[in-house]
């Protein structure tokens, strides 16, 4: 959506959970946390792209175990939900439609990074960020405040999946 600063979050479920391969699970409120931090960075950035409200784009599979605990993210008109969608497709999203991308505990959304021309923020994993990545686990709203932020939309070409 051009009216927005696009932010796409990758959550690890599905597979994932808080007692299933739990070295990839990232708990709900962090990411909450994030979007909060993410929020006031973005408001005081005179980018023309990144001075424009945040639309928060979450790409995660849902099941019938884990969907109660998206209810708090989802409560804020800020967040879209984009569950069990195709993976190519989200993979696109998050690559090159996104302004920001925020990578989860996923080689899929790391992978995605590397495509990423525009702003990434890194949340911990076992793959090392690249150098322009911005570490977001420990960094408080301040210390993210002073990161550069690129402000064009001009990216590489990338063929969109289905030709489009």
């Amino acid at each position: 959506n051009p009216d927005f600063c696009n932010v796409a979050l990758h959550i690890r479920r599905g597979d994932v959970t808080a007692t299933r391969n739990e070295s990839r699970y990232m708990p709900l409120e962090d990411y909450a946390a994030i979007i909060g931090k993410l929020k006031y960075v973005l408001s005081q950035r005179q980018n023309p792209v990144l001075a424009k409200p945040a639309l928060f784009h979450i790409y995660t599979e849902i099941t019938d175990e884990n969907q109660h605990e998206f209810d708090t993210l989802l409560a804020d008109p800020a967040v879209v939900l984009h569950a069990n969608e195709d993976a190519l497709s989200s993979f696109y999203h998050m690559a090159r439609l996104a302004d920001v991308l925020v990578t989860g505990s996923s080689s899929f959304s790391i992978l995605a990074g590397l495509y990423q021309h525009n702003t990434v923020f890194y949340t911990d994993y076992w793959h090392k960020p690249l150098l322009r990545w911005i570490p977001i686990s420990g960094a408080s709203a301040e210390e993210m405040q002073l990161i550069p932020v690129p402000a064009s939309r001009d990216r590489p070409a990338l063929q969109a999946p289905g030709g489009a």
